[in-house]
Protein backbone atom coordinates (compact mmCIF):
# COMPACT_ATOMS: atom_id res chain seq x y z
CA UNK A 1 0.00 0.00 0.00
CA UNK A 2 2.70 2.41 0.68
CA UNK A 3 4.21 1.94 -2.11
CA UNK A 4 1.28 2.27 -4.41
CA UNK A 5 0.92 5.32 -2.27
CA UNK A 6 4.25 6.32 -3.07
CA UNK A 7 4.59 5.96 -6.56
CA UNK A 8 1.23 7.50 -7.06
CA UNK A 9 2.35 11.19 -4.98
CA UNK A 10 5.52 10.46 -7.60
CA UNK A 11 3.60 10.43 -10.84
CA UNK A 12 1.60 12.79 -10.24
CA UNK A 13 3.88 15.22 -8.14
CA UNK A 14 3.33 18.08 -10.66
CA UNK A 15 -0.65 18.28 -10.15
CA UNK A 16 -0.62 18.00 -6.52
CA UNK A 17 2.03 20.59 -6.07
CA UNK A 18 -0.42 23.05 -8.16
CA UNK A 19 -3.19 22.34 -6.11
CA UNK A 20 -1.28 22.85 -3.16
CA UNK A 21 -0.43 26.59 -4.66
CA UNK A 22 -3.99 27.15 -5.52
CA UNK A 23 -5.20 26.38 -2.15
CA UNK A 24 -2.77 28.68 -0.93
CA UNK A 25 -3.76 31.57 -3.13
CA UNK A 26 -7.15 30.57 -2.43
CA UNK A 27 -6.90 31.12 1.09
CA UNK A 28 -4.57 34.22 0.70
CA UNK A 29 -7.18 35.69 -1.55
CA UNK A 30 -10.10 35.11 0.31
CA UNK A 31 -8.37 36.02 3.53
CA UNK A 32 -7.35 39.56 2.33
CA UNK A 33 -10.37 39.94 -0.03
CA UNK A 34 -13.10 38.58 1.83
CA UNK A 35 -12.66 38.64 5.70
CA UNK A 36 -10.40 41.87 5.77
CA UNK A 37 -11.99 43.98 3.41
CA UNK A 38 -15.36 43.30 5.07
CA UNK A 39 -14.23 42.85 9.15
CA UNK A 40 -11.31 44.92 9.35
CA UNK A 41 -11.44 48.18 10.88
CA UNK A 42 -9.15 51.48 11.17
CA UNK A 43 -9.90 52.56 14.98
CA UNK A 44 -9.39 56.35 15.39
CA UNK A 45 -9.24 57.52 18.48
CA UNK A 46 -9.99 60.83 19.62
CA UNK A 47 -10.79 63.16 22.82
CA UNK A 48 -13.08 66.28 22.91
CA UNK A 49 -14.91 68.59 25.08
CA UNK A 50 -18.96 67.59 24.07
CA UNK A 51 -20.46 64.45 25.01
CA UNK A 52 -22.53 65.11 21.45
CA UNK A 53 -20.14 63.28 18.75
CA UNK A 54 -23.45 61.79 16.73
CA UNK A 55 -22.89 64.15 13.80
CA UNK A 56 -19.52 63.03 13.47
CA UNK A 57 -21.40 60.45 11.15
CA UNK A 58 -23.83 62.17 9.75
CA UNK A 59 -23.49 62.44 5.54
CA UNK A 60 -24.94 65.99 5.88
CA UNK A 61 -21.96 67.24 8.08
CA UNK A 62 -19.40 65.52 5.62
CA UNK A 63 -21.05 67.05 2.91
CA UNK A 64 -21.01 70.52 4.41
CA UNK A 65 -17.34 70.07 4.97
CA UNK A 66 -16.47 69.20 1.91
CA UNK A 67 -18.92 71.81 0.12
CA UNK A 68 -16.38 74.41 2.32
CA UNK A 69 -13.53 73.08 0.65
CA UNK A 70 -14.50 72.83 -2.91
CA UNK A 71 -15.53 76.65 -2.13
CA UNK A 72 -11.94 77.39 -0.90
CA UNK A 73 -10.41 75.48 -3.56
CA UNK A 74 -12.84 77.69 -6.09
CA UNK A 75 -11.31 80.68 -4.62
CA UNK A 76 -8.22 79.96 -5.15
CA UNK A 77 -8.46 78.54 -8.62
CA UNK A 78 -10.38 81.96 -9.44
CA UNK A 79 -7.66 84.20 -7.73
CA UNK A 80 -9.87 85.72 -5.05
CA UNK A 81 -7.70 84.48 -2.30
CA UNK A 82 -4.44 83.04 -2.13
CA UNK A 83 -3.42 79.98 -0.84
CA UNK A 84 -3.02 75.94 -1.50
CA UNK A 85 -5.63 73.61 -2.64
CA UNK A 86 -6.90 71.30 -0.09
CA UNK A 87 -7.17 67.69 -1.43
CA UNK A 88 -9.01 65.01 -0.17
CA UNK A 89 -9.59 61.77 -0.88
CA UNK A 90 -12.59 61.45 -3.13
CA UNK A 91 -14.74 58.45 -1.18
CA UNK A 92 -18.17 57.49 -0.99
CA UNK A 93 -18.76 58.64 2.34
CA UNK A 94 -22.58 57.93 2.40
CA UNK A 95 -21.91 54.14 2.07
CA UNK A 96 -18.89 54.40 4.29
CA UNK A 97 -20.79 56.10 6.97
CA UNK A 98 -23.51 53.25 6.87
CA UNK A 99 -21.06 50.57 8.63
CA UNK A 100 -19.11 52.99 10.78
CA UNK A 101 -19.36 53.44 14.45
CA UNK A 102 -18.38 55.88 17.05
CA UNK A 103 -18.01 54.06 20.63
CA UNK A 104 -17.51 55.79 23.26
CA UNK A 105 -14.81 54.54 26.12
CA UNK A 106 -14.01 56.23 29.63
CA UNK A 107 -11.91 58.92 28.85
CA UNK A 108 -12.30 59.26 24.83
CA UNK A 109 -14.25 57.93 21.92
CA UNK A 110 -13.10 55.37 19.09
CA UNK A 111 -14.25 55.82 15.26
CA UNK A 112 -14.20 53.05 13.34
CA UNK A 113 -14.35 52.73 9.53
CA UNK A 114 -13.99 49.72 7.54
CA UNK A 115 -10.74 49.28 5.64
CA UNK A 116 -12.18 48.70 2.23
CA UNK A 117 -12.62 52.20 1.77
CA UNK A 118 -8.91 52.85 2.33
CA UNK A 119 -6.62 51.00 0.59
CA UNK A 120 -2.93 51.59 -0.04
CA UNK A 121 -2.19 52.99 -3.09
CA UNK A 122 0.79 53.68 -4.74
CA UNK A 123 2.02 56.96 -6.58
CA UNK A 124 3.11 56.31 -9.74
CA UNK A 125 4.96 59.92 -10.03
CA UNK A 126 7.54 59.39 -7.11
CA UNK A 127 6.90 55.40 -6.55
CA UNK A 128 5.63 56.27 -2.88
CA UNK A 129 3.07 54.54 -1.07
CA UNK A 130 0.12 56.17 0.72
CA UNK A 131 -0.42 53.27 3.60
CA UNK A 132 -4.45 52.95 4.31
CA UNK A 133 -4.03 53.63 7.38
CA UNK A 134 -2.34 56.64 7.28
CA UNK A 135 -4.83 57.82 4.16
CA UNK A 136 -7.87 57.11 6.45
CA UNK A 137 -6.41 59.23 9.50
CA UNK A 138 -5.74 62.22 7.49
CA UNK A 139 -9.11 62.07 5.80
CA UNK A 140 -10.75 61.95 9.52
CA UNK A 141 -8.53 64.69 10.35
CA UNK A 142 -9.10 67.20 7.90
CA UNK A 143 -13.14 66.59 7.82
CA UNK A 144 -13.16 66.39 11.89
CA UNK A 145 -10.91 69.73 11.79
CA UNK A 146 -14.43 71.65 10.89
CA UNK A 147 -16.07 70.05 13.67
CA UNK A 148 -17.70 72.92 15.75
CA UNK A 149 -16.27 71.29 19.17
CA UNK A 150 -12.40 71.18 18.51
CA UNK A 151 -11.26 67.12 17.98
CA UNK A 152 -8.17 65.85 19.57
CA UNK A 153 -6.49 63.04 17.79
CA UNK A 154 -5.14 60.56 20.05
CA UNK A 155 -3.66 57.28 17.96
CA UNK A 156 -5.05 55.06 14.75
CA UNK A 157 -5.20 50.91 14.82
CA UNK A 158 -5.84 48.06 12.91
CA UNK A 159 -8.46 45.88 13.97
CA UNK A 160 -9.91 42.13 13.05
CA UNK A 161 -7.15 42.22 10.70
CA UNK A 162 -6.17 38.73 9.52
CA UNK A 163 -2.45 38.05 8.17
CA UNK A 164 -3.08 36.46 4.53
CA UNK A 165 0.15 34.74 4.87
CA UNK A 166 -0.84 32.89 7.03
CA UNK A 167 -4.26 31.77 6.29
CA UNK A 168 -2.95 30.70 2.80
CA UNK A 169 -0.29 28.61 4.44
CA UNK A 170 -3.03 26.85 6.60
CA UNK A 171 -5.29 26.12 3.53
CA UNK A 172 -1.91 24.77 1.64
CA UNK A 173 -1.69 22.65 4.25
CA UNK A 174 -5.44 21.60 5.10
CA UNK A 175 -5.39 20.58 1.69
CA UNK A 176 -2.51 18.39 1.74
CA UNK A 177 -3.95 16.59 4.78
CA UNK A 178 -7.51 15.89 2.70
CA UNK A 179 -4.91 14.22 -0.51
CA UNK A 180 -3.21 12.42 1.91
CA UNK A 181 -6.37 10.75 3.76
CA UNK A 182 -8.05 10.59 0.79
CA UNK A 183 -4.77 8.45 -0.97
CA UNK A 184 -4.56 6.69 1.97
CA UNK A 185 -8.19 5.56 1.78
CA UNK A 186 -8.73 5.26 -1.88
CA UNK A 187 -5.74 4.03 -3.39
CA UNK A 188 -5.71 4.56 -6.83
CA UNK A 189 -4.83 2.25 -9.40
CA UNK A 190 -4.45 3.38 -13.06
CA UNK A 191 -4.38 0.65 -15.79
CA UNK A 192 -1.63 0.85 -17.69
CA UNK A 193 -1.80 2.10 -21.18
CA UNK A 194 -1.57 -0.34 -23.97
CA UNK A 195 -0.40 2.24 -26.43
CA UNK A 196 2.13 4.66 -26.07
CA UNK A 197 1.20 7.69 -27.84
CA UNK A 198 4.67 9.09 -27.68
CA UNK A 199 6.41 7.97 -30.37
CA UNK A 200 8.92 11.19 -30.42
CA UNK A 201 8.58 11.61 -34.20
CA UNK A 202 4.92 13.12 -34.31
CA UNK A 203 4.10 13.10 -30.90
CA UNK A 204 7.26 14.13 -28.27
CA UNK A 205 7.67 13.04 -24.19
CA UNK A 206 9.70 16.03 -23.99
CA UNK A 207 11.22 18.99 -26.00
CA UNK A 208 14.53 17.63 -25.48
CA UNK A 209 14.62 16.19 -28.69
CA UNK A 210 16.60 17.30 -31.67
CA UNK A 211 13.97 16.70 -34.36
CA UNK A 212 11.18 18.38 -31.92
CA UNK A 213 13.11 22.00 -32.33
CA UNK A 214 14.02 21.31 -36.23
CA UNK A 215 9.76 20.31 -36.63
CA UNK A 216 9.20 23.90 -34.57
CA UNK A 217 11.43 25.67 -37.86
CA UNK A 218 9.48 24.21 -40.40
CA UNK A 219 6.79 26.69 -40.26
CA UNK A 220 9.08 29.03 -41.59
CA UNK A 221 9.79 27.17 -44.75
CA UNK A 222 6.52 26.91 -46.32
CA UNK A 223 4.43 29.31 -47.62
CA UNK A 224 1.15 27.62 -46.88
CA UNK A 225 2.31 27.64 -43.12
CA UNK A 226 3.54 31.42 -43.40
CA UNK A 227 -0.23 32.24 -44.70
CA UNK A 228 -2.30 30.49 -42.07
CA UNK A 229 0.03 31.87 -39.27
CA UNK A 230 -0.49 35.47 -40.90
CA UNK A 231 -4.32 34.84 -41.04
CA UNK A 232 -4.05 33.60 -36.47
CA UNK A 233 -1.78 37.02 -36.21
CA UNK A 234 -4.59 39.01 -37.43
CA UNK A 235 -6.94 37.43 -35.63
CA UNK A 236 -4.18 38.09 -32.42
CA UNK A 237 -4.61 42.07 -32.88
CA UNK A 238 -8.15 42.02 -33.51
CA UNK A 239 -8.19 40.84 -30.01
CA UNK A 240 -6.27 43.97 -28.97
CA UNK A 241 -8.23 45.95 -30.08
CA UNK A 242 -11.35 44.80 -27.62
CA UNK A 243 -9.63 45.02 -23.92
CA UNK A 244 -12.44 43.64 -21.06
CA UNK A 245 -11.53 45.57 -17.95
CA UNK A 246 -10.37 43.43 -15.37
CA UNK A 247 -11.63 45.96 -12.17
CA UNK A 248 -7.54 45.85 -10.91
CA UNK A 249 -6.37 49.12 -11.65
CA UNK A 250 -5.57 49.55 -15.24
CA UNK A 251 -5.03 46.03 -16.04
CA UNK A 252 -7.00 44.46 -18.45
CA UNK A 253 -7.86 41.09 -19.90
CA UNK A 254 -8.09 39.69 -23.40
CA UNK A 255 -8.90 36.30 -25.86
CA UNK A 256 -5.52 37.17 -27.30
CA UNK A 257 -3.92 34.21 -24.97
CA UNK A 258 -6.37 31.78 -26.56
CA UNK A 259 -5.01 32.52 -30.15
CA UNK A 260 -1.39 33.03 -29.20
CA UNK A 261 -1.95 29.45 -27.69
CA UNK A 262 -3.13 28.13 -30.93
CA UNK A 263 0.15 29.28 -32.80
CA UNK A 264 2.05 28.15 -30.19
CA UNK A 265 0.69 24.45 -29.92
CA UNK A 266 0.49 24.45 -34.28
CA UNK A 267 3.58 25.87 -34.84
CA UNK A 268 6.35 25.34 -31.54
CA UNK A 269 8.24 27.27 -29.51
CA UNK A 270 10.50 29.20 -31.70
CA UNK A 271 7.31 30.35 -33.72
CA UNK A 272 6.05 31.76 -30.32
CA UNK A 273 8.92 33.61 -29.16
CA UNK A 274 8.50 35.42 -32.62
CA UNK A 275 4.83 35.89 -32.65
CA UNK A 276 5.14 37.40 -29.20
CA UNK A 277 7.58 40.52 -30.55
CA UNK A 278 5.61 41.10 -33.51
CA UNK A 279 2.39 41.18 -31.54
CA UNK A 280 3.74 43.50 -28.37
CA UNK A 281 5.16 45.74 -31.06
CA UNK A 282 2.99 46.35 -33.38
CA UNK A 283 0.32 46.25 -31.04
CA UNK A 284 1.86 48.98 -28.90
CA UNK A 285 2.13 51.04 -31.95
CA UNK A 286 -1.00 50.35 -33.38
CA UNK A 287 -3.47 50.37 -30.35
CA UNK A 288 -2.26 53.48 -28.25
CA UNK A 289 -2.86 53.28 -24.90
CA UNK A 290 -1.21 56.21 -23.75
CA UNK A 291 1.34 53.95 -21.99
CA UNK A 292 5.09 54.15 -22.56
CA UNK A 293 6.98 51.79 -24.56
CA UNK A 294 9.21 49.38 -22.77
CA UNK A 295 11.42 46.15 -24.57
CA UNK A 296 10.80 44.40 -20.95
CA UNK A 297 6.89 43.59 -21.98
CA UNK A 298 8.09 42.90 -25.38
CA UNK A 299 10.40 39.62 -23.81
CA UNK A 300 7.37 39.02 -22.00
CA UNK A 301 5.39 38.30 -24.75
CA UNK A 302 7.94 35.96 -26.10
CA UNK A 303 8.61 33.99 -22.73
CA UNK A 304 4.59 33.78 -23.10
CA UNK A 305 4.93 32.10 -26.47
CA UNK A 306 7.68 30.25 -25.36
CA UNK A 307 6.00 28.14 -22.43
CA UNK A 308 3.00 28.13 -24.48
CA UNK A 309 5.08 26.59 -27.37
CA UNK A 310 6.86 23.67 -24.84
CA UNK A 311 3.44 23.04 -23.26
CA UNK A 312 1.66 22.11 -26.20
CA UNK A 313 3.23 21.80 -29.00
CA UNK A 314 3.63 18.05 -30.47
CA UNK A 315 2.93 16.47 -27.39
CA UNK A 316 -0.31 15.74 -25.34
CA UNK A 317 -2.22 18.46 -24.33
CA UNK A 318 -3.92 17.92 -20.99
CA UNK A 319 -6.24 20.43 -18.64
CA UNK A 320 -3.19 20.31 -16.36
CA UNK A 321 -0.71 20.84 -18.77
CA UNK A 322 -3.46 24.23 -19.81
CA UNK A 323 -3.24 24.93 -15.89
CA UNK A 324 0.63 24.77 -15.52
CA UNK A 325 1.02 27.03 -18.45
CA UNK A 326 -1.36 30.07 -17.06
CA UNK A 327 0.03 29.64 -13.53
CA UNK A 328 3.77 30.07 -14.82
CA UNK A 329 2.20 33.09 -17.52
CA UNK A 330 0.36 34.81 -15.13
CA UNK A 331 2.58 34.03 -11.89
CA UNK A 332 5.94 34.37 -13.20
CA UNK A 333 5.85 36.32 -16.63
CA UNK A 334 2.61 39.16 -15.86
CA UNK A 335 3.45 39.01 -11.96
CA UNK A 336 6.70 38.67 -11.08
CA UNK A 337 8.24 40.06 -13.98
CA UNK A 338 5.54 42.80 -15.51
CA UNK A 339 5.73 44.07 -11.87
CA UNK A 340 9.26 44.27 -11.67
CA UNK A 341 8.88 46.08 -15.17
CA UNK A 342 5.98 48.29 -14.16
CA UNK A 343 8.56 49.26 -11.13
CA UNK A 344 11.76 50.69 -13.72
CA UNK A 345 9.26 52.20 -15.85
CA UNK A 346 7.54 54.36 -12.93
CA UNK A 347 10.36 54.32 -10.33
CA UNK A 348 8.58 52.93 -7.87
CA UNK A 349 10.67 52.25 -4.54
CA UNK A 350 10.91 49.08 -3.30
CA UNK A 351 7.89 49.42 -1.05
CA UNK A 352 5.63 50.86 -3.98
CA UNK A 353 6.72 47.35 -5.98
CA UNK A 354 5.35 45.51 -3.18
CA UNK A 355 2.15 47.44 -3.28
CA UNK A 356 1.58 47.31 -6.91
CA UNK A 357 2.53 43.11 -7.06
CA UNK A 358 0.45 42.47 -3.88
CA UNK A 359 -2.50 44.88 -4.31
CA UNK A 360 -3.62 44.81 -8.19
CA UNK A 361 -0.94 42.27 -10.40
CA UNK A 362 -1.00 39.27 -8.17
CA UNK A 363 -5.00 39.07 -7.70
CA UNK A 364 -5.82 40.10 -11.17
CA UNK A 365 -4.07 37.74 -12.54
CA UNK A 366 -5.13 34.74 -9.65
CA UNK A 367 -9.13 35.58 -10.01
CA UNK A 368 -8.55 35.00 -14.00
CA UNK A 369 -5.96 32.11 -13.46
CA UNK A 370 -9.00 29.01 -13.38
CA UNK A 371 -11.32 30.76 -16.17
CA UNK A 372 -8.60 31.25 -18.28
CA UNK A 373 -7.19 27.59 -18.34
CA UNK A 374 -11.15 25.90 -18.47
CA UNK A 375 -11.37 28.38 -20.99
CA UNK A 376 -8.68 27.29 -22.81
CA UNK A 377 -8.55 23.51 -22.51
CA UNK A 378 -12.06 23.55 -24.18
CA UNK A 379 -11.06 25.60 -26.85
CA UNK A 380 -8.17 23.06 -27.89
CA UNK A 381 -10.63 20.39 -27.63
CA UNK A 382 -12.96 22.30 -30.22
CA UNK A 383 -10.29 23.10 -32.66
CA UNK A 384 -7.98 20.06 -32.48
CA UNK A 385 -10.43 18.01 -35.17
CA UNK A 386 -10.32 20.76 -37.54
CA UNK A 387 -6.96 21.10 -37.11
CA UNK A 388 -6.51 17.40 -37.84
CA UNK A 389 -9.00 17.51 -40.98
CA UNK A 390 -6.40 20.20 -42.49
CA UNK A 391 -3.40 17.71 -41.42
CA UNK A 392 -2.13 19.96 -38.86
CA UNK A 393 -1.57 17.89 -35.95
CA UNK A 394 -1.50 14.57 -35.46
CA UNK A 395 -4.48 12.61 -34.81
CA UNK A 396 -3.33 10.94 -31.84
CA UNK A 397 -2.87 14.59 -30.39
CA UNK A 398 -6.50 15.16 -30.99
CA UNK A 399 -7.22 11.35 -29.26
CA UNK A 400 -5.82 12.11 -26.23
CA UNK A 401 -6.54 15.37 -25.05
CA UNK A 402 -7.36 14.86 -21.28
CA UNK A 403 -7.67 16.65 -18.24
CA UNK A 404 -4.77 14.95 -16.47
Amino acid sequence: MWSELGMLCKKNALGFGIILVIFFLLGYFVCDYGWNRSQAEYSYFFETETEEVSYLKDPKFFKDVFAQIDEYNTKISSGIIEGKKISYAKIDYEKMLETTQIVSLEEEYCYRVKTKYFPSLVRTGDGTVRSGILRCQNYLDLVFSYSASPIYFQKMELNFYQNPWLVGTYSALGCACILMIALLIFVWKKEPSSENIFDNQTVFATPFHKKYWKDSLKCFQNVRQLCFISMLFSMMMVCKMIPIPSGFGSLGIGLTYLIFSIVAMLYGPVCGIVIGFFSDILGFFFFQTGSVFFFGYTLDAMLAGLIYGLCFFQTKITFTKCLLARLIVNLGVNVLLGSFWWKIVYQLNTEGFQTYLLTISLPKNIVYLLPQSILLYLVFKAVCPVFVSFGLISEKVRQNISLF
